[in-house]
């Protein structure tokens, strides 16, 4: 094991880490685990049980717009990201 190598590999981490957790808070994400499905925020950990709802309502809505004409591969830059949300959306 190249110690130094590590240990500034580890500063490296560090850093991305706190940039990216930094981003994240603006999106009300204070902790681990936290998961986005379609932009509906889920924090905690969880049974996959309560992800099964969430993930097949957004799966629907993903069908219905890909049915009226929204093209498969650019549905979630178009109707997540393009849709312009703006703050937290909490999964019910």
């Amino acid at each position: 094991l190249n110690v130094d190598k590590f240990k500034a590999d580890m500063k490296t981490c560090t850093a991305l880490e706190q940039k990216d957790m930094k981003e994240l808070q603006q999106f009300g994400v204070g902790a681990t685990p936290s998961f986005f499905i379609n932009g509906r925020f889920i924090s905690g950990a969880m049974p996959l049980e309560n992800f099964i709802p969430l993930v097949d309502e957004e799966l629907k809505k993903a069908n219905d717009a890909i049915a009226k004409g929204v093209p498969a591969a650019s549905y979630y830059q178009t109707e997540i990201v393009g849709k312009g949300l703006k703050s937290l959306e909490a999964a019910k």
